[in-house]
């Protein structure tokens, strides 16, 4: 059985994938923001339906990334890594008896960092932490008090928090942290 054979045309062939045009090309002077076509060696782009030539003023490339940098104007290689950093208890926060511990499990691997204070997490904010790898947890962790009660109350929180971030318990394991009579 023959089957007819398949027309592709020779800009079709000579198309490298990933080639896009941030202003890099120009046409007309003007700069050229698309596909960038390769036939022999030379650029060529796509304009009103029609393959044009295209100068090159630069010889960069774009990747995917800066496509996306450029269409949200983020950067998602500029995220804050969170640290882990000593939490200092406050007077206000001892007279009170409770603290709130701010942690951040990562996603991918179940890791815990205990931070020192609150820092937000949002995807379109480059000073911000990651919130698609990373997810925020507030811990409420008394302080002061009878010390059975104290570690007692600490546990009960830790048991609840548990079901829904496997391996807390573990982080947090001395429940008379931060406790001063």
């Amino acid at each position: 059985m023959n089957r007819p054979l398949k027309f592709v045309p020779k800009i079709a062939q000579a198309t490298q994938r990933n080639e896009i045009s941030r202003g890099e090309f120009t046409y007309n002077n003007v700069p050229y923001y698309g596909l960038v076509l390769r036939v022999q060696g030379e650029p060529y782009g796509i304009v009103n339906g029609r393959r044009v030539a295209l100068n090159n003023t630069t010889d960069a490339i774009v990747t995917r990334n800066s496509i996306y940098e450029s269409l949200t104007k983020f950067n998602p290689t500029k995220w804050i890594v969170p640290v882990q950093e000593y939490r200092k208890v406050t007077d206000e926060e001892r007279a009170a008896g409770v603290i709130t511990r701010h942690l951040f499990r990562k996603r991918t691997t179940g890791e815990f960092v205990e931070t020192a204070k609150t820092r937000k997490i949002t995807p379109n904010d480059s000073a911000a932490i990651n919130g698609s790898l990373y997810e925020s947890i507030e811990v409420p962790w008394k302080i002061s008090g009878e010390e059975f009660d104290v570690r007692l109350a600490n546990e009960i929180t830790l048991t609840k928090f548990e079901q829904y971030y496997p391996g807390i318990k573990k982080y947090l394991s001395d429940y008379l942290e931060f406790y001063r009579k």
